[in-house]
């Protein structure tokens, strides 16, 4: 019986997600550039909401993606 990896030929895109957004806005290639971006969004959120307290709370995540390699590099 033949073993295919089904993750072959494919790449992981991260995007930091907020609000309503549903991902892909600004990609990001390896986890933890993404994870540094997301670091920098939500202290930017925690900004805002000190200078004004009546903003809405809203959600801060990673949003992932699984792309083929063709995508990823834009063949």
């Amino acid at each position: 019986m033949e073993r295919r990896n089904e993750n072959e030929g494919t790449r992981l895109v991260w995007s930091v997600v907020t609000g309503e957004k549903t991902g892909g806005e600004e990609p990001h290639f390896d986890y933890p550039t993404a994870l540094q971006a997301l670091i920098l969004e939500a202290q930017s959120y925690l900004q805002e909401m000190q200078k004004n307290p009546q903003l809405e709370p809203r959600p801060i995540g990673l949003f992932c993606e699984k792309v083929p390699d063709e995508e990823f590099l834009g063949l």
